[in-house]
């Protein structure tokens, strides 16, 4: 068998994970941790956190770290960063945080932008004070038209 036949195809992979947080949805949400998940699969620390995540995002739950950024509202994509392990969780605490602070009159400039985007966006301009942050500067690092430009930084304001 040559190599690339021994590897699975994006669909394979996702039907694998969609398999494995299935197969923790009897576990009670009081025993679902990182750990058991850990020796449950004999896999490392961080893949059983992930997989935590995913496991809570699909029974509509958040992780308690997660919570914790929710509660103190924090707006800092570095420390959301750190601490999301999905992007489903990312959008869950910005979401939550307006709903639960407030901040519901901005529109929701994150639906509209692809996780994707948001990726190649906080990568991009991390450093960058979004005070100091231009459409044209946008539009010529990521190589994107003005509207597209416009809901990045617009998504950039509602996390940094």
């Amino acid at each position: 068998m040559d190599e690339d036949s021994k590897k699975i195809s994006d669909e394979e992979q996702k039907a694998f994970i969609k398999a494995l947080i299935k197969s923790f949805s009897d576990v009670p949400i009081n025993e679902l941790t990182a750990e058991y998940i850990q020796q449950s699969l004999c896999c490392t620390k961080e893949t059983a956190v992930i997989l935590l995540a995913h496991v809570m995002h699909s029974r509509g739950q958040l992780r308690e770290e997660v919570k914790d950024l929710v509660a103190r509202n924090v707006h800092s994509l570095e420390e959301i960063c750190s601490v999301c392990k999905t992007m489903d969780e990312l959008d869950d605490v910005i979401k939550f945080s307006r709903l639960v602070h407030g901040d519901k009159d901005k529109g929701d400039p994150e639906e509209e932008l692809s996780n994707e985007w948001k990726k190649i966006a906080y990568e991009t301009f991390k450093d960058v004070p979004i005070a100091e942050l231009r459409t044209a500067q946008v539009q010529v690092k990521l190589k994107v038209g003005y509207s597209l430009a416009v809901r990045i930084i617009d998504w950039l304001k509602t996390v940094m």
